[in-house]
This record gives C-alpha cells, structure tokens and sequence, in this order.
C-alpha cells in the first residue's frame, strides 16, 4: 500500500483539507488491492481536477473513474508525476512556481521506499533539503522562476514514487 510521506500543515490543531492534501491523500489510496478503493481514489482525483505531468499515466482514468471535470484554471495543480529511481540515485525534474504563492511538494513512496526531496531555486539556492521533513517541502517563491526537484532513494532497493506538486 503507499505511504504518504507527508507531513500535513496543521493551524491551530486542525488538519487543513486543501487540494494538494486531497490528492496526496487519494493517491496513497490508490495502491489499494480493492478495485473499490481504487476507484474512489480515481474519482476523488478527477474531481480535485489533479492532473498527471507529461508522460506519466492518468490514475484517475486507470483506476475507473471516467472523465475529469473542466479544469479550474489553477496555475500549477495539484498535479503528479511517477518516478522510478535505482538504490542510491536520483531523479530531478524542473517546475515552474509563482511569486507570492504558497509552493509545496510531497512525495508519495509505493512500499516502505525510504525517500528525500529537495527544491532549489534556478540561482541553485536551496528552498528545501534532505535535511527537511521527509518528502515534503513547503514554501512561497519571491519570484517566479522555475525550480528543480530531485527526489532521492537512500534505499538498498529500486524504488517507485508519485511526486505531487502545486
């Protein structure tokens, strides 16, 4: 089963429910073995409008929940991406962020896959490390620009990841 590897925001002790969290929540749901999880998982995602990033498969489609909803015009998301990383390597992709607007991103581990993240700025100022929650980073760009992403896997093990951005 995935295990989220997200830290939720908490305000005044109570768990914020936004999109970002509703899509990471959905997509840990979704590597259920019940075809009936998976679909509501599918449909929670359509209805979050959560979009897959270039290349990688649509898990809402794959796990049966039919079309998406008229996207809602957001900037960037949430949106999600599959990566496969080998025992001790890395993954890295870039992504564009808006300048005043809260960026976060959250790694969702298939398995018991250990992973790190970190985010730095096109200047190569680091936004987020390894040193930072597991999985998550949280920030608000003073530009926009893009960032890169590298996902690491610490682990002894191939590894696969659903990496969800906003």
């Amino acid at each position: 089963m995935l295990k989220t590897l997200l830290v939720l925001a908490l305000i005044g002790g109570t768990a914020v429910a936004d999109d970002f969290t509703r899509a990471v929540d959905a997509l840990t749901r979704g590597d259920s073995r019940s075809a009936a999880v998976r679909r509501q998982a599918g449909e929670a995602l359509a209805a979050l409008g959560a979009r897959p990033a270039s290349g990688t498969p649509d898990l809402a489609k794959l796990w049966g929940a039919g079309p998406p909803p008229v996207y809602r015009d957001r900037a960037l998301g949430p949106a999600y991406r599959i990566i496969a990383v080998v025992p001790g390597g890395s993954a890295r992709f870039d992504q564009v962020f808006l300048a005043g607007q809260r960026a976060r991103v959250a790694v969702v581990a298939h398995g018991t896959a250990p992973a790190r993240v970190a985010v730095t700025d096109d200047d190569g100022l680091q936004q987020c490390g390894p040193s930072d929650p597991i999985g998550h980073c949280d920030w608000v760009p003073l530009w926009t620009t893009r960032f890169r992403i590298e996902l690491q896997n610490p682990g002894i093990r191939a590894a696969s990841y659903t990496v969800v951005v906003q």
